[in-house]
């Protein structure tokens, strides 16, 4: 197993027309930069494009920043990103964003 590859658990399920991605970020906030650089991806990947997709990646980043300043995680932060038709939606502790593309 690589270094630092215990530190997060991941899980995907992808075909031509949708995704879904699923991770749990550890409470360090440094890793709030690393979420919206997954979701810029994802929201690329899913079409949309690129000044639309940094901006929801901002809007992501700032609410896993704020969950993960919060008491309401058991030290592991869940985020979902995923994307089917002309969605992209990020839930972050069960706070939904979605992106229409």
């Amino acid at each position: 197993m690589p270094p630092g590859a215990g530190d997060c658990d991941a899980g995907q399920v992808m075909s031509e027309t949708s995704f879904e991605l699923i991770v749990s970020v550890s409470n360090d906030a440094r890793l709030a930069g690393t979420v919206r650089a997954l979701v810029v991806c994802a929201a690329n990947q899913a079409g949309c494009a690129e000044p639309a997709a940094v901006a929801f990646g901002r809007r992501v980043e700032d609410t896993v920043r704020n969950s993960l300043s919060g008491a309401d995680h058991d030290g592991m932060l869940p985020v979902t990103v995923r994307h089917h038709a002309s969605t992209v939606e990020v839930v972050v502790n069960g706070h939904t964003l979605r992106l229409d593309i």
